[in-house]
């Protein structure tokens, strides 16, 4: 038993490759309807494959994908996300833009920070 489990361990460790070091990467893919959707992952190829052979998103699955618009690197997850939640903000022509701009990610200002302190009375 103890043998077995040291050959699996084995195994498994010289099989595993870190995904920490990829990059994540917005896409924008324009569907079928000519709607543009919009998704984050650290594989391109791998996720536009998954959308073209309907194993993507519902929304690809019910309106299949044209063609890769286009796609912008982050360093990481939450950068992508976050770039991921200002794309779909946009109306659709300002989303091909998005991708070509080199500072797409901005602060927003802190409601709390922008209004003046109340007076203790």
């Amino acid at each position: 038993m103890v043998l077995i489990l040291a050959e699996f361990a084995r195994t498994v460790r010289t099989s595993y490759t870190p995904i920490v070091d990829k990059p994540w990467h917005l896409y924008l893919i324009e569907c079928r309807n000519g709607a543009l959707y919009a998704g984050i992952t650290n594989d391109l190829e791998r996720r536009y494959a998954q959308h073209t052979a309907g194993k993507g998103a519902r929304y690809t699955r019910a309106n299949p994908p044209v063609r890769l618009v286009g796609s912008k690197s982050y360093p990481d997850k939450s950068t992508a996300l976050r770039a991921e939640h200002a794309i779909r903000q946009l109306p659709k022509t300002g989303k091909p833009a998005f991708l070509r701009s080199p500072a797409t990610l901005r602060r927003r200002r802190n409601s709390s920070l922008s209004k003046p302190a109340k007076a203790k009375q």
